[in-house]
């Protein structure tokens, strides 16, 4: 690992200082300095197309560091995410085994699909 590497490493890891739990604000999910805005609130705010600048200025104790946190804990989150293959044969034959005895098409496709937590959303 090259100097940089460690450097911003050591950097991501300080920036995550900024993120905290209090089991009595938002039960315990992650906040940002301790305050009652969560890390899913600010990310779902820049996903819904909300400027870091438009994000800033609405809670002016807000710095653009606490943004680059979250940044960091989601990638985090993510970079731990284990992804297995899906089969789709298997789906299908489980479609078809829970069709019902009166001949319709037993559970829908959509329905299946969430149970794997594959959603649109």
């Amino acid at each position: 690992m090259g100097l940089n590497e460690r450097n911003r490493m050591n950097a991501a890891t300080n920036i995550l200082d900024r993120i905290t739990i209090n089991p009595a604000i938002f039960g315990g999910k992650p906040i940002v300095r301790g305050r009652r805005l969560a890390v899913e609130h600010v990310l779902g705010m820049l996903a819904a197309g909300d400027s870091a600048e438009t994000i800033l200025k609405g809670y002016s104790w807000l710095e653009p560091a606490d943004i680059l946190a979250c940044f960091e804990y989601a990638r985090r989150l993510v970079a731990h995410e284990r992804v297995e293959p899906m089969d789709f044969q298997d789906l299908t034959d489980l479609r078809k085994a829970r069709a019902d005895d009166d001949g319709s098409p037993g559970v829908p496709l959509d329905d299946v699909l969430k149970r794997y937590g594959i959603t649109d959303q």
